[in-house]
C-alpha cells in the first residue's frame, strides 16, 4: 500500500495537482493451494485530499500510478483500485 501512496504522490505531483495527503490501504486475498500459500488478488483504497482538480485528469494519474508501482507489478495478480476524492481546505 506505502508504494502505491508514493506513486500517486508523484503521479499528481508530476501532473501538478497539489495533494494535501495521500492514504492507501490494502486488503490482500491468500489462498492455501495444493503448492502451499498464494496471493491471489488486492483490493487497495485510495484516499487523497486534493484541490480544485478535474477528476478525469486525478483519475488517469491514479491509473499511471498503478501502473508504476513495482510491488503491484511484481504480484501479478488482479489489483482493484478504490479510490475517494476528499476536497483539500486552503489554509488561511
Amino acid at each position: 500500500a506505502s508504494c502505491v501512496s508514493l506513486m500517486v504522490a508523484r503521479e499528481l505531483a508530476l501532473t501538478r495537482i497539489p495533494a494535501d495527503h495521500v492514504t492507501t490501504t490494502a486488503d490482500v486475498e491468500i489462498v492455501e493451494t495444493p503448492g502451499g500459500w498464494k496471493v491471489t488478488g488486492v483490493q487497495m483504497k485510495v484516499a487523497a485530499a486534493v484541490e480544485g482538480v478535474d477528476e478525469r485528469i486525478f483519475h488517469d494519474a491514479i491509473e499511471r500510478a498503478r501502473g508504476n508501482c513495482a510491488i503491484s507489478n511484481a504480484l501479478q495478480v488482479p489489483i482493484k483500485l478504490e479510490v475517494d476524492i476528499a476536497t483539500a481546505k486552503a489554509a488561511d
